[in-house]
């Protein structure tokens, strides 16, 4: 897309979010997400804007007679005498858009902050309402929505404590505890990305907190005394179940953490294993050459194929929660051993603010200390934009390793999801950027760092 075109575009969406010269609170979120998104500097969308007022306000050549529908006589135009009319028939329509914006803004935040007020009274103004006639449909929606809110929370908080007692019997569900639990779904009325975000949050808080030997894997990766090598099968259990054996480390000097000594050995290169036959060499020639974004599209490219989801384009909670742990290990090492140990899984694992508790707690982690630590863990990593208060955008993540934090990338495995979900969570439809950081992902993804022995 060539800038003219990218400044059209901006254009467009200014023209739909402009009210008499002004833009409203939740437009100015909107453009914001899209003036990083298009790539535009403050003064290009600064000039925009002003041409596409000046426009609004006075087109060019634009004469009375030409701003009429073209189908319409002198006679069908509104006139000062019936102009009172016509107000007092746009009146309730004017009160349904107001009372529309308002409900939109309090599902964005509630309580309202400043910014949000501003845009509705700007809002307001260009509609011609009363105050007393905003006051009566803001209280009637108030109530409303808070009835409405308490009542859904009630039934979320119900439908959480029921996933979490037929989650405690054993993982994964089995068919009749998701049926069972599909039934109370519908019973509470549950819209199904709520529900699945519950099932999944305390699923992988389950694992999160239990110990990695209590986990099974799928029979591919499961490493018995009669299938597994002999000097494996003498190794302590929290050594074998990282599934990585002595010829597959690198030297002890080419990560900036200490290594187990019986896992060390002395070649410089690292074991491209694949419990799925996964081809691992491009991710290995792209990380040589110090190719960062290409090695993080190659390594969404092999983990999609790893888990059987490549036709999706993207990894879900499902297939993060049973990643191979062979193939997350062989992964996590080449990005380790070339980048000297500030990227890959082990450096985003020591980053993740895991709470200190015992192995053997079965208690679960409320929601806002998940939200609280998923956000400290963005932020710690470079992936939070400070200044606007969501993602940044892909192409503005750091792809250079010294002005990158430790543990940036790799990213895409979390970057990348459709863009219906990317919607759902206060994106524009582009991948992550300009969405809210969702604890769902990253819990479970840290979930199966610690089942694959990444401790």
């Amino acid at each position: 897309m060539t800038r003219v075109e990218r400044a059209k575009q901006y254009a467009a969406l200014v023209g739909k979010y402009a009210h008499d010269g002004e833009i409203s609170a939740v437009g100015r979120q909107t453009l914001q997400r899209q003036q990083m998104q298009l790539q535009l500097t403050d003064a290009e969308v600064e000039a925009i804007e002003q041409h596409v007022f000046q426009l609004l306000k006075s087109p060019a050549e634009a004469q009375p007679d030409d701003l009429a529908p073209p189908d319409s006589s002198p006679s069908d135009r509104t006139t000062p005498a019936n102009q009172v009319a016509v107000e007092a028939q746009d009146e309730p329509e004017k009160l349904q858009q107001y009372e529309q914006e308002f409900r939109h803004a309090m599902r964005l935040e509630s309580p309202l902050s400043d910014l949000l007020r501003q845009g509705l009274q700007q809002f307001q103004h260009s509609l011609n309402l009363s105050n007393a006639a905003v006051e009566a449909i803001e209280s009637k929606v108030t109530h409303q929505f808070q009835t409405e809110q308490s009542q859904y929370q009630a039934a979320l908080e119900k439908y959480s404590q029921e996933v979490a007692q037929e989650a405690a019997l054993g993982l994964p569900l089995s068919q009749e505890a998701q049926d069972h639990l599909a039934e109370i779904q519908r019973s509470l009325k549950l819209r199904p990305e709520d529900a699945q975000a519950i099932e999944e949050r305390v699923c992988a808080r389950l694992l999160l907190q239990s110990p990695p030997t209590e986990l099974s894997d799928s029979p591919p990766t499961q490493l018995t005394a009669a299938s597994a090598p002999e000097a494996l099968t003498e190794m302590p259990p929290s050594e074998a179940i990282s599934f990585i054996s002595a010829d597959e480390m690198p030297p002890d000097d080419s990560l900036p953490f200490p290594l187990n000594p019986t896992l060390q050995e002395t070649s410089p290169e690292v074991s491209l294993r694949s419990e799925k036959g996964v081809d691992y060499t491009l991710l290995r020639d792209l990380l040589r050459a110090a190719n960062w974004q290409e090695a993080d599209e190659a390594t969404l490219k092999a983990m999609l194929l790893a888990a059987n989801r490549t036709d999706q384009g993207w990894l879900d909670a499902d297939s993060l929660l049973r990643f191979p742990c062979l193939d997350l290990h062989t992964i996590d090492r080449l990005w380790s051993y070339h980048s000297n140990g500030k990227f890959g899984f082990t450096a985003q694992w020591r980053s993740y603010p895991i709470p200190k508790m015992s192995k053997a707690t079965t208690s679960f982690q409320p929601s806002r200390i998940a939200q609280e630590h998923t956000l400290k863990f963005v932020k710690e990593i470079g992936w939070w934009a400070e200044r606007v208060e969501f993602l940044k955008y892909y192409n503005r993540l750091t792809f250079n390793l010294n002005d990158a934090p430790q543990g940036h990338l790799p990213a895409l495995w979390y970057w990348e999801i459709p863009w219906w979900k990317s919607i759902q969570i206060g994106g524009i439809g582009s991948s992550r950027g300009g969405c809210s950081a969702d604890d769902q992902s990253i819990s479970i993804f840290m979930s199966r760092l610690k089942a694959c022995g990444f401790e």
